[in-house]
């Protein structure tokens, strides 16, 4: 009885700390998407102002953006 206690202790814990977020200091993310307009057909002449990025609801500047063509 003893061992099965502490197993369900241990997964506990365990199952505690895989929630724990990930936390880095970085400049750059890439985030990839793909914009389509209201038919469906995909948009590929985006500028810069046309995109909007949001980090927990704050406004975020987009430094640069580059079509899936441009991409290294």
């Amino acid at each position: 009885m003893r061992r099965l206690t502490l197993f369900v202790l241990f997964l506990a814990v365990c199952i505690c700390r895989a929630e724990e977020p990930i936390r880095v200091n970085v400049r750059l993310v890439n985030v990839a998407f793909t914009a389509r307009d209201s038919r469906g057909a995909l948009v590929d002449n985006l500028t810069r102002d046309d995109v909007e990025v949001f980090e927990d609801a704050v406004p975020q500047k987009a430094p640069s953006l580059l079509v899936a063509g441009m991409c290294p």
